[in-house]
């Protein structure tokens, strides 16, 4: 599934933060 532009933003603002995510649960 695509991911949305804000999903692809929240993404980038945890790994900046340094919390561990995975892309596959972006869209929760």
């Amino acid at each position: 599934s695509a991911f949305a532009p804000e999903v692809l933003e929240k993404l980038r603002l945890q790994a900046t933060m340094g919390k561990p995510y995975d892309v596959r649960l972006g869209g929760l």
